[in-house]
Parts: structure tokens; sequence; C-alpha cells
């Protein structure tokens, strides 16, 4: 998948990927809902006229699956990913925002254990074995590991050398975790924001950057704690109509310390 220019917005899911992705010229990309606004929220993208009937948009923010010769790789360009914050059946993605998918692997490098999928009952499978069937009655579908090399590939891979650090940045709020590749950052301006506070797990780490960001709290790099300031519930009731039908919105906030917020749950019923 190539983006090329433009304003791009990911409904907020869990995302698998088999083939490159490729950020370019300019382009503006925000997956998920959350504290980075994009052109789109999850609301619009539902009930757009070209939105499949049945969608999957769950929970909060996003998460990014790499498997088989899946990379991200992005071009003086904005790519932002939203902390995910997950849902009964997707749990497994809370908090991570990049991983590859891996089946196991051992060299003499390193030693990486199988990944298991959680399932909403509590209970884990193999993720060699995981499938799904994603509309009724079609085949069902399943991971693949990723191949990417351990010491010649980028599983993510950066370059902000643009002019501008609203269209030159990348920012991924949650765990980047690619044990079985390497995560490399470039560029030659100081007109760039990156930001990888959850956490990166990687074979290799490379932040090549000529220069400082003009902007100094424009660089963030490992894990930040973020502090649960409050944890809000509001609830919005809509009076019945003739027909005695009404409805009720409930939605649970965590509000942290420096400002920034994450939707833990919404429901309307009925």
């Amino acid at each position: 998948m190539t983006l090329t220019g433009g304003t791009h917005y990911f409904a907020s899911g869990v995302y698998y990927f088999e083939r490159p992705i490729v950020v370019s010229g300019g382009a503006q990309v925000v997956f998920g809902e959350g504290l980075h606004s994009g052109c789109a929220v999850d609301a619009q993208a539902a009930y757009a006229s070209t939105a499949p009937k049945s969608h999957e948009i769950t929970g909060k923010g996003a998460t990014i699956l790499l498997g088989d010769v899946a990379t991200l790789t992005v071009q003086d360009s904005s790519v932002r990913v939203n902390r995910r914050v997950s849902t009964a059946s997707t749990r497994g993605s809370e908090g991570v925002s990049i991983r590859t998918v891996n089946f196991g692997q051992s060299n003499v490098s390193v030693t990486i254990p199988a990944d298991t999928v959680l399932l909403a009952d509590g209970s884990t499978s193999p993720v060699a074995t995981h499938s799904i069937v994603p509309i009724a009655n079609s085949s069902p579908v399943s991971y693949r590991s990723s191949t990417l090399a351990p010491t010649s590939t980028w599983a993510v891979d950066v370059r902000l050398s643009g002019s501008n650090a609203s269209s030159n940045r990348f920012i991924a709020d949650g765990y980047v975790f690619v044990p079985n590749a390497g995560v490399r950052v470039t560029g030659s301006s100081s007109a760039y924001a990156l930001s990888t506070t959850g956490g990166v797990v990687a074979m290799r780490l490379e932040h090549s950057m000529s220069t400082a960001p003009s902007v100094a709290g424009n660089y963030a790099t490992g894990i930040v704690s973020e502090t649960i300031q409050r944890r809000v519930r509001l609830s919005v009731t809509e009076d019945s109509d003739s027909g005695g039908n009404g409805a009720v919105s409930t939605a649970v906030l965590e509000v942290h310390s420096d400002r920034s917020y994450a939707i833990n749950s919404w429901v309307i019923d009925p």
C-alpha cells in the first residue's frame, strides 16, 4: 500500500498487513482516534457512504501488525499512531502501536518466542494455528510470520528531511515490538517531530538525525509513564419519543497528568 500526498484516516482497530506500507509526498496519516486528530473520526468513518455494512472499528487508537514481508516506510511525511485502547475481543492489542508477527525463531543472535493470540474469553491460541472467518461463509484467514531478515531489514524506516514539522513527523504513542528486524530514523532537517514513548524492542535501532529539532519537545524516545489523574464516566440520555424509544450513551475516559486522554469504553444502549 502506497499513500502519496493527501490526508488519510484509519479508523480505530487492528490492522494486519503482509506487504510494504509506504507513506510519502507529504502525506498526512493518522491511525485510530485519540490524542492526535485526523481528517475524520470513527463515527464519520463508520457512517460514510462508502463504509462497509459490517465495519471492524473497535476500541480507540490503532495497532499495526506486520506479517510476511510487510514493513512501514515513512518519507518526509506525517504518520501518527494513537495509543490503542482495546475492547474485550481485542485485548491483546492494548497499548501496542506496531509489531511484527512471529511464529518463533532461534539463531546465534537472538531467540524470539512464538506469539500467541489472546482470545475474548481470556484463553490463548498459538498464532501459527489461529484463524478467523472474516465474513459469513467465507474461507478462514490466518497470520503469516514476518520474514524480515534481522541483520538487513528495517521493519520501520522513517526519513524526516522535510521543511515543516507538521508534515514531517513520526509519532507512535504505544509500544513498538519488532524483535526480528530493525527500526531506523534518519533526517537532515531541524523541522521534524519524533516521538516513540511507549517503548521500542528491535534487533537494531538507529537514530541518525543530523541535528536536534528546532522545537526541543519534538524529540522523545524511551518509555514515558502517564499517571492517570482521573477516570471519568460520562452519561447522556436522549428523551423517549412518542413511541417510547430512547437511548443512553455512556463513555469512560482516563485523563492523564500531561492532559492527554484515552477513551476506555463507549456504549450506546439500546
